[in-house]
């Protein structure tokens, strides 16, 4: 495996964890989103995933994902 390569495990965890809408679920899925974007350059992926944090019902969250850029912002 590549040092860039995503372990299987993170890939649906962070959809996982940011659908159940709950801080306690949507704050470490923003940062392991934002630890892999900043990682992989901000594939599509990782951006669509950023915003969708961004409109999250839980304020916490929301206000995290507003704080991060991606590369082309």
């Amino acid at each position: 495996m590549s040092s860039r390569a995503t372990p299987a495990p993170c890939r649906p965890g962070t959809g996982l964890l940011a659908a159940h809408g709950g801080p306690v679920q949507g704050l470490p899925a923003g940062a392991v989103t934002t630890a892999l974007g900043q990682r992989d350059h901000w594939p599509t992926r990782r951006r669509d995933r950023l915003r969708a944090h961004r409109m999250a019902d839980a304020a916490g969250v929301r206000d995290a994902a507003l704080d991060r850029t991606t590369a082309g912002e």
